[in-house]
């Protein structure tokens, strides 16, 4: 008998944890969704909204911002990057830099951007290949270099291990949509040039 009551114990603590981490969830969804409201309420449209690891990353394409939602802690804060302050943007897979793009205009046109690792074959590659590649994967990485003294560079975390690997591939995929998706702002600030 004490076997059964040893199980029950450890299935009411398991639904008891998971009732807790739904309702951090809950909470944290709710948080968002009032936030996003009040800022679409001042005229600020956010697209391409992504939950990452450290908040929620969207554009402003008004107002050709960035928006970083950090919502973390008790209160959120925002982090907004102007389309023409970024120089750079890199992919990066357990602190190694897999992609990088670089604005002309940084550089004085000597190369146009930059991609490491053999291309971009190299990049779908080395973050979407084998089942077996992507359960060694413990982070990814955008980081985009800014032109601001305070603030040099930002790193938005896509994905970071914490026990399990359940969300790897949609955190891969958000990661590569962004990759290209501020290459196309780098490129598109440069045309303007």
């Amino acid at each position: 008998m004490s076997f059964w009551w040893v199980i029950l114990v450890i299935v009411i603590m398991l639904v008891i944890v998971y009732m807790g981490s739904s309702n951090k969830a809950k909470e944290r969804k709710e948080k968002q969704d009032s936030f996003i409201k009040e800022q679409e309420n001042e005229g600020v449209i956010l697209s391409n909204k992504t939950d990452i690891e450290n908040g929620i990353i969207a554009i402003d394409k008004n107002r050709e911002k960035i928006v970083y939602i950090d919502d973390k802690g008790d209160t959120l804060v925002t982090k907004e990057f102007s389309f023409s302050d970024i120089i750079a943007c890199e992919l990066i897979k357990d602190g190694e830099t897999i992609y990088k793009k670089s604005a002309t205009r940084t550089i004085g046109g000597a190369i146009v951007g930059g991609v490491l690792s053999g291309g971009v074959g190299a990049i779908i590659g080395g973050l979407s290949g084998s089942a077996k590649e992507k359960e060694k994967i413990n982070s990814i990485d955008i980081k985009i270099t800014l032109r601001d003294i305070d603030t040099p560079n930002f790193k938005f975390n896509f994905f970071e291990y914490k026990g399990t690997r359940m969300f790897l591939d949609l955190s891969i995929k958000s990661a590569e949509e962004w990759k290209d998706r501020i290459t196309a702002i780098i490129e598109i600030q440069d045309s303007k040039k």
